[in-house]
């Protein structure tokens, strides 16, 4: 894909990294498949550095490269809603990988620091989707045709 865009394009100005899988409701660390845990380290984790490793060059090309890995508060410690002290919910294999994804976020802008390239995590908050809502009720809708 890398040498697709160089040819087309040249040069590559944002890469976003939106893998967000495995979100494992009602799960607890103890009793997780760790084939489970493999699967969505290698997306939700593996998955972005593989795209970073891939996509750096081009990055580098740009005036102005970005790159972007959208993350979760689930994988935060400090978030006051869904941090990982905070909230109810027991998904600790989501929340672990997208905690791994702010750690690779801050090693890579360390890497980085005297290139162009800038990358950040971000948080979008919840969105709501009808076929993966999980808590619908706690956040307002009363059922799941509420949620767009």
């Amino acid at each position: 894909m890398a040498s697709e865009i160089e040819n087309e394009y040249g040069k590559l100005d944002v890469l976003v990294n939106n893998a967000g899988a495995f979100f494992d409701q009602n799960g607890e660390p103890l009793s997780t498949d760790l084939q489970f845990v493999n699967d969505a380290l290698n997306t939700n984790l593996l998955g972005a550095w593989r795209m970073i490793k891939a996509f750096h060059k081009l990055l580098e090309k740009s005036d102005s490269p970005r790159i972007v890995n959208v993350s979760s508060g689930a994988g935060s410690f400090s978030d006051p809603v869904f941090g990982l002290a905070n909230h109810f919910s027991k998904v600790p294999v989501y929340r672990i990988t997208k905690l791994a994804l702010n750690g690779l976020t801050v090693k890579v802008a360390a890497q980085l620091k005297d290139s162009k390239i800038k990358i950040n995590s971000v948080d979008p908050g919840f969105t709501f989707r009808k076929y993966s809502c999980i808590f619908e009720t706690s956040l307002g809708a009363k059922n799941k045709n509420d949620v767009p």
